[in-house]
């Protein structure tokens, strides 16, 4: 028995050792977008998809060439050590009330308000580049959703140096006055490898009006949650077992 429990913790010895350098599970960047900062009523204190949360969002004003160093976790203290470098060759926008279906004094109104919008034809596609960040896998959450009554395809690339670009196509009808996954926003999982680097390529005519990037638990620390649960039920085990011999 000593000797089984002497190899779990061996096991997950070496599983914490391999889980170094990546971001912790849970750890969120929040982007949001629009002429929310030269408003302060307007900016966003949400969850975003993660409801019920109040969290910080760093802001992005400017089309042309924007660069926020250092960006802050959704809980507006952490430096997270991640540089954004965004170009979006087209307009920053915030709707007036009536030009969203996120009517006044709904919870997620001040998000869907405000995006940035890259030009149609004859002019340049846009991305979001992020670097800095720690290896590992993260949820993307791309928000999208037009004007009050207009319909838009939301058309992006999401890539990393680790595995194949991964596609995002999301339709809506600017008439959801609600977030609704695979509506107005839409969830992507994708490894970042050691450079660290992260790139959200936009198509033309396209709005984003905020993004989300999760960092999730990699296949070490789970292994290790489980080691740890296994330990202590033979602990637990062997004690019973003794209290009977006894």
């Amino acid at each position: 028995m000593k000797k089984f429990i002497f190899l779990l913790t061996a096991l997950s010895v070496t599983c914490f050792t391999n889980s170094q350098g990546y971001a912790a599970a849970g750890d969120i960047i929040n982007i949001q977008c629009g002429y929310s900062a030269m408003n302060p009523d307007l900016i966003y204190h949400g969850g975003g998809v993660f409801s019920g949360t109040s969290q910080f969002w760093n802001q992005v004003n400017e089309s042309d060439y924007n660069t926020l160093d250092n960006l802050k976790l959704s809980d507006g203290l952490t430096d997270s050590g991640v540089s954004l470098l965004e170009y979006m060759p087209g307009t920053a926008e915030i709707d007036g009330a009536t030009g969203s279906a996120f009517l006044p004094g709904s919870s997620d109104q001040y998000l869907m308000l405000g995006y940035l919008h890259t030009e149609g034809q004859g002019m340049d596609p846009g991305y979001f580049k992020f670097s800095g960040l720690s290896a590992g896998s993260y949820n993307v959450y791309i928000f999208s959703q037009t004007e009050l009554g207009n319909v838009g395809d939301l058309n992006l690339t999401i890539s990393t140096s680790v595995g194949s670009p991964v596609d995002v196509l999301l339709h809506n009808a600017g008439g959801i006055g609600y977030l609704q996954v695979n509506e107005n926003w839409i969830k992507k999982t994708v490894i970042v490898g050691s450079d660290g680097r992260l790139t959200v390529d936009v198509g033309l005519d396209n709005e984003i009006n905020g993004i989300q990037i999760e960092a999730v638990p990699e296949p070490n620390s789970v292994i290790l949650l489980g080691v740890g649960g296994i330990i202590v039920f033979c602990y637990r085990n062997a004690r019973t077992k003794m209290r009977r011999c006894l």
